[in-house]
């Protein structure tokens, strides 16, 4: 196992493996663009056990005292595929590596459904039980490769 930094970096290797010396890599659904934008030869795994990857929402907060309540509600409902799931809104989001948090919108750009590429529900109370754990498995391994 290597550690890898950044996500590009993660997708390169991948595309620059061998048969004799291949990569798998776990990386957002999204890097998968990168093969579309850049030619690289990677792809989906999928039936990984216990689970091929979790699923994160992408967030949009409206701030206090934006002094226009109602217009920053039409945003997010815009933003969100308005009243029917077919605004422009939608429009940026729709692309591999990404589903709607609507269930009346098909995701017809991805391979799968989520159920069976195998994503996972986060589950933020055993993500804090082990987050210290982890810290010190990361702060101990990058101390071996400084320069990462």
């Amino acid at each position: 196992m290597t550690f890898i930094g950044d996500g590009d970096e993660l997708v390169l290797a991948v595309h620059n493996s061998t048969a004799e010396d291949p990569a798998l890599c776990l990386a957002s659904g999204g890097k998968i663009g990168n093969r579309d934008e850049s030619g690289y030869n990677i792809g989906w795994c999928m039936g990984l056990a216990p689970y091929t990857g979790l699923q994160n929402c992408e967030y949009m907060y409206v701030v206090d005292g934006g002094g226009n309540p109602a217009g920053a509600r039409l945003f997010v409902r815009y933003i969100t595929g308005g009243a029917d799931g077919k605004s422009g809104g939608l429009k940026p989001f729709q692309k591999e590596g990404n589903w709607a948090v609507r269930d009346d919108v098909e995701s017809k750009w991805n391979p799968a459904t989520l159920e069976e590429c195998g994503a996972t529900e986060g589950d933020l109370e055993a993500i804090y039980g082990i987050y210290l754990d982890t810290q010190d498995m990361w702060t101990y391994w990058l101390a071996k490769n400084p320069n990462m």
